[in-house]
């Protein structure tokens, strides 16, 4: 497999996860906000929120899917690396993978159908309890797959032999210097996400009702956790990029864009990063700025990327990956405290939000899915060329004619699967959002019909009175007397 063949492989198996691994955050995102709305509605029974838990119920159930059919092209690239790959990982992979299956079975068995369309068979509490429960299990099979990716990049609590590893210590895994920073990063990022995604679609809601309750309850509640998540977005992203230094100081390299080992930390603010000259064709430099991420030898000298020789991440994707990644981490907090600001800083008020700002809300929504693509980017593309951080490359396991592809043809597929995929949830949720008037409303009761009995037939009404008419009940009185004069003179006759 010569080295271009080797790129479209890298190329069909990023697209493949970045496309699949969006969803599955979002859906985690997804089900504790509804968990969220669920529990506002239990305690306060004020109907709003459960108009707004209906919606998000639906594009939750439509993201599932989506996940499920971005998953099959990144199966089949697994089934490729598979025989490669188990062998050497399979003692940490296995046992990983086996717990993230048990909870999507129990996600499947116990929770999902009760939580989706079983709402009115249960009792509230029940109902709730599903909510949660199929959170949990989201969460569970979500932390099982960043587990096995922080080892990935800091494979410790191992020992390899003859190629292949073995466990020394579960608690060192599970508890992955690595882990303790991605998985807050995911957390926040997919909040992050989730939030403008809800403020962009109840800012186009509320032109049409703008005096509906349950959208101002929602719309204040996704604006605090905005705030929250984007603050804090930001300085977990600059401590992540200070761990970078001691598990993969050529990731860290190439996000400040340093090639030359030197004594000076220089971080490249812009540039155009030429990898074939391991340079910079153009660069806009800050003298001293990467003493934070680059790594720094015994004798003071600062590792460049030329310190890595082939053995390179794709440094310009790295790079301007980073760099989008930055902008966005600025832009969406700067969004939020400038919304809550107009809204009122002790009391939100969504209806001081004037239209020209609803509108910026709508064009903002897809912000936190780009920053949350933009970090995956530099996760895992700033991982390559290799599969296990130092030992394992996807060289070693694609050669041998188990993925000869090379194959420009596959990756359209994949890059036209994957658009696809994002357009049609874009035009779902639009569409939604905007021609359904009544999808916020309140699920309509069902009403059984009631069969048609004949009147002549039913039994009278015993708690009913009837006053009859005074003429009526004399002539009534008149014939019984009759009737029974008559029965009288039959009685004499009879005798006789």
């Amino acid at each position: 497999m010569d080295i271009s063949s080797l790129s479209v492989a890298h190329a069909q198996f990023g697209v493949s996860a970045l496309a699949f691994f969006l969803f599955p955050v979002l859906a985690v995102a997804l089900a504790w906000f509804l968990a969220f709305l669920r529990w506002q509605e239990y305690r306060g029974g004020n109907q709003g929120w459960m108009s707004v838990y209906l919606f998000w119920a639906r594009v939750f159930s439509i993201v599932l899917v989506l996940a499920v059919l971005t998953a099959l092209p990144l199966l089949l690239q697994f089934g490729v690396t598979w025989p490669g790959l188990m062998p050497r990982v399979g003692s940490i992979a296995s046992p990983l993978l086996a717990a993230g299956l048990v909870g999507l079975l129990l996600l499947k068995f116990c929770g999902l159908r009760v939580m989706l369309h079983r709402r009115e068979l249960v009792s509230p509490r029940l109902h709730l309890l599903s909510v949660i429960w199929v959170a949990l299990c989201l969460t569970l099979l979500l932390f099982c797959l960043v587990v096995y990716q922080a080892w990935t990049h800091a494979p410790v609590g191992v020992t390899l032999v003859d190629g292949r590893y073995r466990v020394d210590d579960w608690r060192q895994i599970l508890l992955n210097p690595l882990l303790a920073v991605y998985l807050p990063w995911l957390v926040l990022a997919a909040l992050a996400a989730l939030s403008f995604l809800v403020m962009a679609v109840l800012s186009l809601k509320m032109q049409r009702k703008p005096q509906d309750d349950g959208l101002h309850l929602v719309f204040r509640s996704a604006v605090v956790l905005t705030l929250v998540s984007t603050t804090l977005l930001l300085p977990v992203s600059l401590f992540a990029g200070t761990q970078l230094q001691q598990w993969q100081p050529a990731k860290a390299a190439a996000v400040a864009g340093y090639w030359k080992t030197g004594t000076e930390p220089r971080v490249a603010l812009l540039a155009w990063p030429n990898q074939e000259a391991l340079q910079n064709d153009f660069a806009w430099v800050a003298n001293g700025g990467g003493g934070y991420w680059l790594k720094k030898q015994p004798d003071g000298t600062v590792e460049g990327l030329d310190k890595y020789g082939g053995m390179l991440p794709p440094v310009a994707l790295v790079f301007w990956s980073a760099r989008v990644l930055l902008v966005l981490l600025i832009v969406m907090p700067l969004i939020a405290w400038r919304v809550w600001a107009v809204g009122g800083w002790r009391r939100f008020d969504v209806a001081r939000l004037t239209p020209a700002r609803l509108k910026m809300l709508r064009h903002a929504g897809w912000l936190g899915l780009a920053a949350l693509a933009a970090g995956l980017l530099v996760m895992e593309a700033g991982k390559l060329p290799y599969a296990v951080q130092g030992t394992v490359t996807y060289f070693e396991l694609l050669e041998g004619g188990l993925y000869e592809s090379g194959d420009l043809g596959m990756l359209l597929c994949f890059v036209v699967l994957a658009i696809s995929a994002w357009w049609f949830f874009y035009i779902w949720l639009r569409r939604a959002a905007v021609q359904h008037i009544d999808v916020f409303e309140p699920a309509p009761m069902l009403v059984v019909p009631q069969p048609v009995t004949d009147t002549a037939l039913s039994e009278p009404d015993e708690t009913e009175v009837f006053e009859p008419d005074a003429s009526v009940a004399t002539t009534v009185a008149d014939e019984t007397a009759g009737g029974q004069s008559g029965t009288d003179v039959g009685a004499d006759r009879s005798q006789a």
